[in-house]
């Protein structure tokens, strides 16, 4: 497999071009920001893969370094890494997928919005309310397992995904119900179960084990 490369851990929003429409009546000229999606799902796709896994990123390593809001998390030099290099390897995986229906400028321009908006710190977003829910998120066609699996179709490597999955898996607000049954469900059966039960993810295969070792890293 090639690889987009490896990282390890040690107003209106961007996506106005993320689900586009036309308003209604207008014509197509009326914006190169609003146009009709030849491929709704390709659209659909760069956002929960791009918008929302980076949103994931910056709050579960952000959780694990402390951090109190997202927007701190790129003047942390650790977490800005994986966050670049996830969004390099589903993006490099996005443009091969959907060659037809992705413009490579126009996603550089959707990552260049997405770092404006989320290292604002004006908006105020709390790394506690981003990471809530991570057994949604870790779901096997969710934002980050999703990931994953779009990787792997398009020969990429995820590397940094499983970065971030692995810090994900390591959510452990005691605020959030779902963070505490997630780590009793660890406690009590293991990564290999909550790989194979929460992600759809066979621990033995190259990605499961590159989460574990991420995981066990976290752990140092």
């Amino acid at each position: 497999m090639r690889s987009a490369g490896s990282s390890s851990f040690a107003g209106p929003p961007p996506f106005a071009s993320a689900i586009p429409f036309l308003p209604r009546g207008a014509s197509p000229s009326y914006s190169s920001r609003y146009h009709s999606a030849a491929d709704f799902q390709a659209e659909v796709e760069r956002k929960l893969f791009t918008h929302n896994l980076g949103h994931a990123a910056l709050a579960y390593l952000g959780h694990l370094r402390g951090h109190a809001y997202i927007h701190e998390g790129f003047a942390d030099e650790r977490v800005s890494r994986v966050f670049d290099g996830a969004l390099d390897e589903t993006s490099q995986a996005l443009l091969s997928r959907h060659a037809g229906s992705l413009d490579p400028g126009e996603h550089a321009g959707i990552r260049r919005d997405v770092r404006v908006r989320f290292g604002n710190p004006l908006l105020g977003d709390t790394v506690r309310r981003v990471a809530r829910d991570p057994f949604r998120k870790l779901g096997a066609q969710d934002r980050l397992v999703g990931s994953i699996r779009l990787c792997l179709s398009q020969g990429v490597f995820p590397h940094s995904v499983c970065s971030v999955c692995a810090a994900a898996l390591r959510s452990d607000d005691a605020e959030d119900p779902d963070a505490v049954r997630l780590q009793d469900l660890i406690a009590q059966g293991g990564m290999g179960h909550v790989l194979r039960q929460v992600c759809g993810i066979d621990p033995g295969s190259s990605e499961g084990r590159a989460i574990v070792a991420s995981f066990s890293a976290f752990g140092e």
